[in-house]
């Protein structure tokens, strides 16, 4: 079993657009991620992430963007998940140097 699938990618992007859409307005948040909350691929769920991820680095920093993201995976999964999924998007280079 893989463990980012398509629903636990899609689940973490939600979570990021809505934290982010919380913190600055959804019209900003759609302006600085250049997708809305729809922008979702299910068939390019690590491609979608890493835009995401991209988006929000271009906007705040690298440092920024990883706390996010990683504040994200914790809210939405259960410990021993949260380390996985955090040891597998620092391997696909979403998270990390």
């Amino acid at each position: 079993m893989e463990i980012l699938d398509t629903n636990s990618a899609e689940k973490i992007y939600r979570e990021l657009y809505k934290t982010l859409g919380k913190a600055i307005g959804f019209q900003m948040a759609r302006n600085i991620i250049k997708m809305g909350e729809d922008g979702f691929d299910r068939e390019a769920p690590v491609e979608s992430l890493t835009a995401l991820n991209d988006s929000l680095v271009a906007a705040f920093g690298k440092a920024t963007a990883q706390v996010m993201l990683t504040t994200s995976v914790k809210y939405c999964f259960e410990d021993e998940q949260v380390q996985l999924i955090l040891g597998q998007l620092t391997t696909l280079g979403i998270l990390g140097d």
